[in-house]
């Protein structure tokens, strides 16, 4: 967490491209469990 916070205040580009990979793989998670019967109906935008 703390390391996160460090690396958002020294390195915002980098940061900012890391957290974003993560809320992309945490937004996919949790569509894939909201929706498993139907995981085609996922965006394709976050792949």
């Amino acid at each position: 967490m703390f390391q996160m916070a460090a690396a958002a205040v020294s390195g915002r580009a980098t940061s900012l491209r890391v957290n974003r990979c993560s809320i992309k793989a945490s937004v996919t998670l949790l569509f894939s469990a909201l929706v498993p019967s139907s995981p085609s109906s996922l965006p394709s935008s976050f792949g």
